[in-house]
């Protein structure tokens, strides 16, 4: 067999090959270098000449054959086997060894010199001749059972160790990255960063997508992060009359307890558990409606939410504490209903959520966790509401304060002492015969009606409760309110043009000139409409705190009304100002001394701010200020002498604008119904306490309590503000 029948016969193997395995391009290639092949050597005549120049020719066609890529990426068994064929040492008339490639390259004198890599114009060029050597590369890893990067550091380290030190150490870095092991991250790690990094299905996708590329296949998959999340949260049920969605209450809390259960280590020996949870719902305005088919037209939402706050033994043991209760991440979402608040077709839904309470509150959970079943006893307090709402369930409407019966004149008394006075009882009683007939409504009859406005739909020892945030900013507002008209000159309590007269102009002007004056020197913005539209002003909490907790910023507050009310001013917006902070702490009060200040802060305001000579005061406390002053102790010392922190509803006033955020980007806008469905569940998964708990959280700015200064009353250094020094005189070390 001669040199040109093999090679014939290698030509119709590889034909073969390619066209088995669909490499068409190089079967076009091989056919064309055959019929090349055949034709040349029917040129010439037989002979030793002949067959010497037809080996050569045979030697130029291997070369082409095996530097053909198109075969190698497509069928690399068929190419090992032909080469196997052209290195066999085949007997023939006068037939010499076919030689391997690297011998073929070096006999090969007609073969032209390689132009350097570095100069070829095209990355795809200089790919395309790198890939002997990475499939080489890759062969000898899989051979060696090892990662590339190790076997490329290994090489560099062992080349360059003693010529270029700095390679050598890039080389071992090589290595000890090859030497990690990269797992994938927990799926409560993964809806942890899908949830507090705001990322959707696409966000997420190319998140994954990217850390592959740079061959950090960590996170798992959506499919699996969804599957997970749907096990964290009870069913979604459609309200009547398409009014908006909800959980169910006792499933949810079921699914909290649960979770803060598998969190305790060890677990409970106690079966007979106390589960404490504040709840309330707040309105939510400015909502876009998307233009969706059958849409309720309405830009408003009512948010149902509730928060676990501890965890009790049955001998009254604490297992488990909210550390956190006043965030928004603590507050887990129940119902979302569309309207407003004052609405009649959700005042049926409060009906229905009171009953509800009523049925949890009376009914135990079953929870079973590690094969032991709990019986929990849930003990809820509807603390997350504000003034509106509580007036709307309490069917107090009309009512001075929701916790005493004095009117607005009474409270303005300095010498009046008031105390909480009402029941659930009186007030179901005043309501029947106000049905019946027997009592009829009348202008200024709070004597006998007791602000009696509507039915009650829940009990009023529910609601008996000073909201800790709204009574915060409305004390300040009222604060604001008396340096408005000190500034003004004005001794009269009312804002209106009507009652005023030519005064009010001087009242309007005094307004905008505390403003600018309080935004040049202090940089805040006091009492300014919010411009967006979605209602309120910029007086937040954060901005009071930095007004009067700051020596110098409440300096600058009190220097707009005259000089000979400065000092008065001064003691009581200090005195307020730690009234609110300590009935909105966590922290054990002497609640005599706690009632010692409230009194007398309401005397120096009811006699200290008069005109000059005059008979009668001018200011009247609103409700929220009286309700602070006169029942605040009271609601202390009801608490075990605690402030009643805890109970704020911060937390779901801040989950508005999370809700807005989950609306816009993060649920479907095809239904109301499946928009606001895609809104709970988010939010559920995102209060979940082991999503939450799945990443440490933050480190926490260290810093001292507002009570807590470490300064002594017989030392030469002063409290930082005169609200210090309240602070501190109160609250138990």
């Amino acid at each position: 067999m001669t040199t040109i029948e093999i090679t014939l016969s290698v030509l119709d193997s590889l034909y073969d090959a390619a066209k088995a395995k669909g490499a068409w391009n190089c079967k076009v290639s091989l056919t064309s270098f055959r019929e090349e092949f055949v034709k040349w050597v029917q040129g010439f005549d037989a002979g030793d000449e002949i067959v010497k120049r037809a080996e050569n020719q045979a030697q130029v066609l291997f070369k082409k054959i095996q530097r053909h890529r198109g075969l190698h990426t497509r069928d690399k068994a068929a190419v090992d086997k032909n080469e196997i064929i052209l290195s066999l040492s085949l007997p023939g008339n006068n037939a010499a060894p076919l030689a391997s490639q690297s011998e073929l390259c070096q006999q090969d004198k007609r073969r032209r010199s390689k132009q350097p890599i570095d100069e070829l114009s095209s990355k795809r060029h200089r790919y395309r001749r790198l890939e002997p050597l990475i499939e080489q590369i890759k062969a000898t890893a899989e051979e060696e059972n090892t990662e590339i990067p190790h076997l490329l550091g290994l090489i560099l380290h062992k080349l360059y160790y003693h010529s270029d030190r700095r390679v050598a150490n890039i080389a071992s870095q090589l290595i000890d990255i090859s030497n990690e092991n990269i797992s994938k991250v927990a799926v409560p790690v993964a809806s942890h960063i899908k949830s507090y990094c705001n990322l959707g299905r696409e966000g997420y996708q190319r998140l994954t997508r990217s850390l592959k590329t740079s061959d950090l296949d960590v996170l798992p998959s959506w499919k699996t992060v969804r599957a997970y999340e749907r096990t964290l949260t009870p069913e979604v049920k459609e309200l009547e009359d398409k009014m908006g969605v909800e959980f169910d209450y006792k499933e949810a809390l079921g699914k909290s307890a649960e979770q803060i259960i598998k969190q305790l280590d060890p677990k409970p020996t106690d079966t007979k558990l106390t589960l404490t949870v504040k709840d309330g719902l707040d309105g939510s305005g400015s909502h876009s409606i998307f233009n969706q088919d059958g849409n309720k037209n309405t830009h408003n939402i009512v948010i149902t939410m509730f928060t676990p706050l501890s965890l009790i033994s049955s001998n009254g043991d604490t297992i488990w504490v909210e550390p956190s209760p006043a965030s928004p991440l603590t507050c887990r979402p129940l119902s979302l209903l569309l309207g407003k608040e004052t609405d009649d077709v959700l005042k049926s839904y409060y009906r229905k959520l009171a009953l509800t309470r009523e049925n949890v509150r009376q009914e135990s959970l079953q929870v079973t966790v590690s094969d032991c079943t709990y019986t929990i006893k849930v003990d809820l307090t509807l603390s997350m509401i504000d003034g509106k709402m509580r007036g709307i369930l309490s069917g107090l409407g009309g009512a001075f304060c929701l916790l005493c019966t004095v009117s607005r004149e009474k409270a303005a008394d300095p010498q009046h002492v008031c105390s909480i006075n009402r029941s659930s009882t009186e007030i179901a009683e005043i309501w029947r015969k106000l049905q019946s007939g027997e009592l009829v409504k009348k202008a200024y009859d709070t004597d006998v009606r007791q602000g009696v406005t509507q039915e009650p739909i829940v009990s009023w020892e529910d609601i008996a409760i000073i909201s800790p945030l709204h009574c915060f900013l409305r004390s300040f507002d009222f604060l604001l309110k008396i340096v408005y008209h000190l500034n003004a000159g004005v001794f009269n309590w009312s804002n209106e043009e009507k009652t005023l007269g030519y005064q009010y102009r001087f009242l309007k002007q005094s307004k905008e000139s505390v403003r600018a004056h309080l935004k040049e020197q202090t940089h805040l913005a006091i009492d300014i409409p919010d411009s967006t539209g979605k209602g309120g002003t910029s007086t937040t909490g954060n901005v009071v705190n930095e007004l009067l907790g700051t020596e110098k910023n409440l300096t600058t507050f009190v220097s707009q009304v005259p000089e000979r009310f400065q000092g008065d001013m001064h003691d009581i917006c200090s005195r307020i100002y730690a009234i609110c902070r300590l009935y909105n702490s966590c922290e054990k009060l002497d609640t005599v001394k706690f009632q010692e200040l409230c009194s007398s802060t309401k005397e120096m305001i009811l006699t200290k701010l008069n005109q000059p000579g005059a008979k009668k005061g001018w200011i009247y406390l609103t409700p929220t200020v009286h309700a602070v002053l006169e029942h605040a102790p009271e609601l202390v010392e009801a608490n075990d002498g605690i402030g009643l922190g805890s109970f704020t509803e911060s937390s779901l006033e801040c989950n508005n604008k999370v809700l807005r955020l989950v609306r816009m980007k993060l649920s479907r806008k095809r239904g109301q119904i499946e928009n606001l469905s895609d809104c709970l569940e988010r939010m559920f998964v995102r209060s979940d306490l082991e999503v939450r708990l799945a990443v440490a959280p933050k480190r926490q700015r260290v810093r001292q309590d507002y009570y807590n200064f470490k300064h002594s009353f017989n030392g030469p250094q002063p409290f930082p503000s005169l609200s210090d020094y309240y602070m501190n005189t109160i609250v138990l070390k």
